[in-house]
């Protein structure tokens, strides 16, 4: 026997049957399924203090992607490991690093101090820090600083190397790796780490919360091991919503709205629709895809 629907829900899904895929629901409510399977948890991590970081002429002699964390760097990834444990609690972990050297000896000295289940560890390319040439030349680089703040951060691209917009694209298509990812684990009491580089990290949660190019130009880099934590706030049969806290936002110095990024708009009909599925108020949320 079919059911008969309101004209106004009808209008909806009218609007949205082909543009979201609803959670399948069950009668019983011991079977009920979470509508997501992204991690309740997104930790950003900067890699610890590098040799590189202490003296830039190491860039002239060695492999960007071969430069190795410093004592100091090692001693504050221990330290960020105990922090993102107390973050999991008893929940499981998977971790994504950068394959350059000082990010993989971070997540060493990161799990060094993990109890709790790793469900597992991907290196992934795309999660490497901005390419700004090979052998570096110190003088030039120092330039090429100078003439990036005047030209605008995203979009100056270093002389044999990339642009802020060159590392958003790759982070942009990683997106699709780590949903893929975390809808195979299916586990979405876990939390997702990234150990990763400053500028990285920023594009990801520039993309994630679809902040414009000018939120990012406002941007700044967190310290060494500075850990940015996104928190799932909501997952209706839209997707899943999620907010930087409050201390991740003072420590890259973003904008103070934390709404929805000034690089999405959202029409009356899809805030609609994600209003019935009881997203969190729009002015109060952020939104990662």
């Amino acid at each position: 026997m079919s059911r008969t629907l309101t004209c106004r829900q009808r209008r909806l899904v009218a609007c949205f049957q082909n543009l979201m895929t609803t959670a399948p629901r069950s009668n019983s409510s011991s079977s009920i399924k979470p509508k997501t399977n992204l991690p309740r948890n997104i930790l950003l991590l900067r890699h610890g203090r590098s040799l590189g970081n202490d003296d830039e002429t190491a860039y002239a002699v060695t492999p960007d992607w071969k430069i190795p964390l410093s004592i100091k760097g090692r001693k504050q990834a221990r330290e960020a490991g105990k922090r993102i444990q107390r973050i999991l609690g008893n929940y499981p972990v998977f971790f994504y690093v950068s394959p350059y050297l000082r990010a993989k000896q971070t997540l060493e000295e990161v799990k060094s101090s993990i109890t709790s289940d790793v469900l597992f560890t991907r290196e992934e390319p795309r999660l490497r820090e901005q390419d700004f040439g090979n052998f570096q030349d110190v003088e030039r680089i120092k330039q090429a600083k100078i003439d990036r703040v005047k030209f605008g951060r995203f979009f100056y691209r270093f002389p044999d190397g990339e642009s802020g917009a060159d590392v958003f694209d790759r982070v942009a298509a990683f997106c699709g790796t780590f949903s893929q990812d975390c809808e195979q684990i299916a586990q979405p009491d876990s939390t997702a780490v990234f150990v990763t580089h400053g500028i990285t990290l920023r594009l990801f949660i520039m993309r994630w919360l679809h902040w414009s190019v000018d939120d990012f130009e406002a941007l700044h880099n967190p310290p060494n091991c500075g850990l940015l934590h996104l928190t799932r706030i909501s997952s209706g049969s839209g997707g899943a919503a999620y907010r930087l806290v409050r201390e991740s936002r003072e420590l890259i110095k973003s904008p103070k709205e934390i709404g929805i990024g000034r690089g999405l708009q959202i029409g009356k009909g899809l805030e609609a629709r994600m209003k019935i599925d009881e997203w969190d108020d729009l002015t109060e949320s952020s939104w990662g895809l």
